[in-house]
């Protein structure tokens, strides 16, 4: 499996990563629009039922406090699914 994640600020890329993660280190803590990306690919070969994968998930921040700091948690989600090469 082939997998990249990127993570967007206000429509900008800030990280890429061949990765099921990505962050935004040091993000302005203006108010902002995230955009988080990944994309998979299966060995067609190997895999004749659902090689690819596109999933994107889009949240908005509000405006961190200067005396503050700010995160942002993602639910890392896994799709458990049983099944075998015959699908």
């Amino acid at each position: 499996m082939t997998q990249f994640t990127e993570v967007y600020a206000d429509g900008e890329l800030v990280d890429r990563k061949m990765s099921s993660g990505a962050y935004a280190w040091g993000a302005d803590p203006a108010e902002k629009t995230y955009k988080v990306v990944t994309d998979t690919t299966l060995d067609a070969d190997r895999w004749r039922l659902a090689t690819r994968g596109h999933t994107e998930w889009t949240v908005r921040s509000a405006e961190t406090p200067a005396d503050r700091r700010t995160v942002l948690p993602m639910l890392n989600l896994g799709f458990d699914v049983d099944t075998d090469l015959r699908g």
